[in-house]
């Protein structure tokens, strides 16, 4: 499949097509709607998620990659390596491979736990 301007951004498109002749170009309509529906799938099931949000004593679990996207705020914090508490940070190093435990994030105390939950539902679904 060839990456489109959703993928690559507009100025990559604009090169993509000076390269490819058109009857070379493949899009899916249905791809970046079912990828969201994969995630949010993911993210529910606690697939991959490699992030905790924590809202007083709400955890909502994420894909960084997915709520920097959607949020600057978030993509701000998740930068801010300063602010992170992560779960295994005592932990022993193994040399057997193991699953990364999520990052998590204590979010201001301010927030609503329902409204934030529901962000990051709109950063999976666009709804």
């Amino acid at each position: 499949m060839v990456p489109t301007s959703e993928m690559l951004g507009d100025d990559a498109e604009v090169e993509l097509k000076r390269k490819v002749p058109d009857a070379l170009v493949f899009a899916d309509d249905e791809f970046v709607p079912a990828l969201l529906r994969n995630l949010n799938a993911m993210r529910k099931n606690n697939q991959f998620c490699d992030v905790i949000l924590q809202v007083g004593k709400q955890e909502i679990a994420g894909h960084r990659c997915v709520l920097a996207g959607s949020s600057q705020y978030l993509l701000k914090l998740f930068g801010d390596e300063h602010r992170q508490l992560t779960c295994d940070e005592a932990a022993v190093k193994s040399s057997a491979p193991r699953r990364q435990e999520p990052v998590v994030y204590k979010l201001s105390d301010k927030l609503d736990g329902e409204a934030t939950e529901a962000l990051v539902q709109f950063a999976y679904t666009g709804k």
